[in-house]
């Protein structure tokens, strides 16, 4: 779990330690303090005076820290995978990159939250 303001400075030295150690991954976790940050049923907030980094500034560290330990692997939750750039990896192909799947023979509604939304909403104005 990263939380900022107490441990994001550490985690450079911890992945470190782990690489040392033989550790082959890595997975950051990024907190949440409020409905906003993915806490349900209106709890209150975990800890107080603590303001969860942006989608972005985690991205950014998840990046930063895998850079820095070449022979780990380092992920975040609850997206963001260097490698793969999973869970999305689909929405940076090209439409000749674009695997060839079987014709869609139904509909299907997805339900998502903000974090997600940006990342697979397709523009189907001009199908």
């Amino acid at each position: 779990m990263v939380i900022p303001g107490v441990n994001v400075e550490d985690i450079f030295e911890t992945a470190r330690v782990l690489e040392s150690w033989g550790v082959k991954g890595l997975t950051l976790m990024r907190f949440g303090n409020s409905e906003e940050n993915g806490i349900i049923l209106g709890n209150d907030p975990i800890i107080e005076g603590i303001t969860p980094q942006s989608v972005e500034e985690f991205r950014d560290l998840v990046f930063a820290v895998d850079s820095a330990v070449p022979g780990m692997r380092v992920v975040g939750t609850p997206f963001s995978d260097p490698l793969t750039g999973a869970p999305f990896a689909l929405a940076t192909l090209s439409e000749d990159e674009f695997p060839s799947f079987p014709p869609i023979r139904s509909e299907a509604t997805i339900l998502s939250g903000s974090l997600a939304a940006p990342l697979i909403e397709k523009d189907t104005s001009e199908d």
